[in-house]
């Protein structure tokens, strides 16, 4: 099994997990509006399963980052961003040595 995210207007509504023949069979609305979503892909990194170690084999990342509700899908680069906290577009903010960009409310990291 895997996770897919249910995208409307490009904003996530819902993850479930489940298998691709299940979203295919439409029980959940249209096929075409849940993607497949990594849980172990975040800040466009996998990770090896329940760890913080970089999978060495980084070819089956997935979309940026694992999708939540209320997350963005950016189909233009195909990857999903976390609601951005902030009430400005286009600032940057160090935070921890990590800079934060928001774009029209979604962070990239």
């Amino acid at each position: 099994m895997t996770y897919f995210a249910k995208v409307s207007n490009g904003i996530v509504e819902e993850v479930i997990r489940a298998d691709q023949d299940f979203i295919n069979t439409g029980l959940v609305g249209d096929p075409s509006n849940w993607l497949e979503t990594s849980y172990n892909t975040r800040g466009n990194v996998l990770y090896l399963p329940n760890s913080n170690t970089p999978d060495p084999d980084q070819s089956a990342k997935l979309r940026g980052n694992y999708a939540g509700t209320g997350y963005t899908y950016d189909l233009a680069n195909d990857v999903f961003y976390a609601p951005c906290l902030l009430k400005a577009i286009g600032c940057w903010i160090q935070t921890l040595g990590y800079g934060l960009k928001c774009y029209e409310y979604n962070c990239v990291l």
